[in-house]
This record gives structure tokens, sequence and C-alpha cells, in this order.
């Protein structure tokens, strides 16, 4: 189970880091030529490189030193990170290509490890005498597992799920010479929802991981009726209802997939 977290793990904070990297390249070139998504410059791109490479590092080393994983745990866990990073983009514009296989390949390597993966990190591990001497006594009732999968499903549910999300949004969108060719219809702004998606989704999550299942109905409902005049209005062609609802729907399955994951971790 502590392969899945490390792999979620690492796409989150990979995700996480290259959208940084990319804004911030944004920022530096306001009022300067409109660029692709491809068009980040070596600077940048080292950078991001460099960042990833010790963020894993360090991810790597903890799981192997704290957590007793077995070297070839950590090893196919990378491999799987390495591959969502090859086939994916955190750029809100750019097109996916692969559309849906690659969160495809995560959900089903992330339930192979859950199934196959017995290494128990509570047995002679730094973590697990850290964890079973714990002084608040609420941290010694959640089992280790459970926690560091809740970790890594929150870092996923940060940047890496409003990838998923897009990729859903863009099933016409192709690549052309780097370039993201128009797709059959005309996208909303998604710029708002790289903040309101992640705050939806860890809001599903902890509550739904508390319990509070009317809270859950009251916000699902509540976000219909706010975007309710905009769906009515939308016209003959309904884009902005299939919006809504596709992302909506997909949101809102991947914290629930995240909450059955914990779940099972304990």
């Amino acid at each position: 189970m502590i392969t899945a977290a490390l792999l979620l793990a690492m796409i989150g904070i990979a995700d996480l880091t290259r959208s940084i990297v990319r804004d911030e390249s944004r920022d530096e070139n306001v009022g300067g030529p409109v660029r692709s998504h491809r068009a980040l410059d070596v600077r940048g791109k080292r950078t991001m490189t460099l960042v990833i490479s010790a963020f894993w590092a360090v991810m790597l080393v903890s799981s192997m030193w704290l957590l007793g994983m077995e070297w070839w745990w950590a090893l196919a866990a990378t491999v799987l990170a390495a591959g969502w990073l090859a086939t994916t983009t955190s750029h809100e514009e750019a097109a996916a290509p692969l559309r849906l296989w690659p969160a495809l390949g995560v959900l089903l390597g992330t339930l192979a490890f859950a199934v196959i993966d017995t290494t128990d990190p509570t047995v002679g591990t730094p973590a697990g005498i850290w964890h079973s001497t714990a002084a608040p006594e609420w941290i010694r009732e959640i089992p280790l597992a459970s926690i560091l999968v809740a970790i890594g499903v929150g870092l996923f549910l940060l940047e890496s799920s409003n990838i998923v999300v897009r990729s859903a949004l863009r099933p016409g969108s192709i690549h052309r010479r780097g370039v993201l060719a128009e797709a059959p219809v005309p996208l909303p702004d998604l710029r708002g929802g790289r903040l309101i998606g992640p705050l939806e989704r860890l809001g599903l999550l902890t509550l739904t991981l508390a319990g509070m299942f009317t809270i859950v109905a009251s916000l699902i409902a509540a976000k219909g009726i706010v975007r309710f005049p905009e769906i009515s209005n939308d016209g003959a062609t309904g884009s902005k209802a299939e919006y809504f609802l596709v992302g909506s729907l997909f949101s809102w399955g991947l914290s629930l997939l995240g909450v059955g994951l914990i779940r099972i971790s304990g």
C-alpha cells in the first residue's frame, strides 16, 4: 500500500512543481510574444527537472529508510510517475493527445500496488516507531498506512486531478506542430478551476471520510444551484452544461476514489 501512496505523492509533487515553474515563466513574459506550452525556456526546463528530481530523491530515500520499502517497489513507482510526466502536461491550454489513458494507467498501477505490495511500515521502521509513540493519541489510532495514503491522495488532488479533468474536457484536442488545434467546442476559461477544483475535491474527501454525508450532498446541490443560471442560458449547443457535468463528475469521482483507497488502506 505504501508504494501506491508513494506513486500518488510523486506525481502530485511533480505536477505542482511544473505548474509553478510554468506560471513563473508566463509571468516573466507578460507583454511578450505568445508562446506554445512547449516553449518553456531552457532555464525553466532545467529548473523544473532539478526540483522534481530533488523532491523524488528525498521521497525515495525516505520511503526506503523510514518505511522499509524495498528498492524494486521504489523503482516501479518511479517508472510509473515518470511515464505520467512524459504523457501529460500541466498547461491549461495544452492538448491531451493520449486523453485519459495516462490517468487510467496510474489508476491501474495504484490499485495493483495496493493489492500486491504487502510492506508493513510499522514493523521495525523509524516511521513505525514514531507512529507507535506519537504524543497525540488520535495519531496512534489511525493506521500509518492510511496516513501515508491520505498524504499521497491529497497531493494528487491538488494539481494532478486538474490535469485529469482537463483531459476529460478536451476529447477533441490534438497537437499540430506544437500548437493546440482549435477544439470542436469552445472551451470555457478554466483558470479559476485550478483553485476551486482542488478545494472542492479536498473538501469532499475530508467530509466524506468524516461521515458528513448530509453536508456533502448540500455542497453538491449548492454547486448546481450556483451554476444553474449559466447553464440555463447556454443556448442550443449545451456545451457549458456538458462541461459542468463532465468536469464535476470527474472531480467528484476522483475524490471518492481517494476515499476508497484510504479506507482499504486501514
